[in-house]
């Protein structure tokens, strides 16, 4: 009786494991996420809890991505230090925003237009 269940629970456990890695495999092809390194770490790692909506929502500084992942790590979320550093820099390339110091990407101003000159002296 006892091999049967054990039999029994195996079967359901090795289900369970391909049912996960077949769920990981459609929704990193259906998936809005954006291609790139470190996207299979972040789907392995992360996708069991979040949707991708989620993580897309979300604009973290490099600094706040990391802490996320942390924090995920300290939830019970097990991924290896090159896992992390994949997921971390995937996250940041793709889902990031700059770091409060660092200098705005934001274009120079334009010249005024000739309409926003002031109008000339009449002399």
């Amino acid at each position: 009786m006892e091999i049967k269940i054990w039999r029994i629970t195996a079967g359901l456990a090795a289900s369970a494991v391909m049912a996960a890695a077949a769920s990981t495999q459609v929704m990193a092809q259906d998936s809005p996420l954006a291609d790139g390194p470190g996207k299979s770490e972040l789907l392995n790692a992360c996708v069991s809890c979040h949707d991708a909506g989620t993580i897309i929502a979300q604009k973290r500084t490099s600094d706040g991505w990391a802490q996320e992942v942390h924090k995920m790590m300290d939830f019970g979320v097990s991924v290896s230090d090159d896992q992390y550093k994949a997921i971390t820099a995937y996250l940041d390339a793709n889902y990031g925003k700059a770091d409060a110091g660092a200098a705005p990407t934001t274009a120079e101003p334009s010249a005024p237009a000739a309409s926003d000159a002031p109008p000339a002296a009449d002399h």
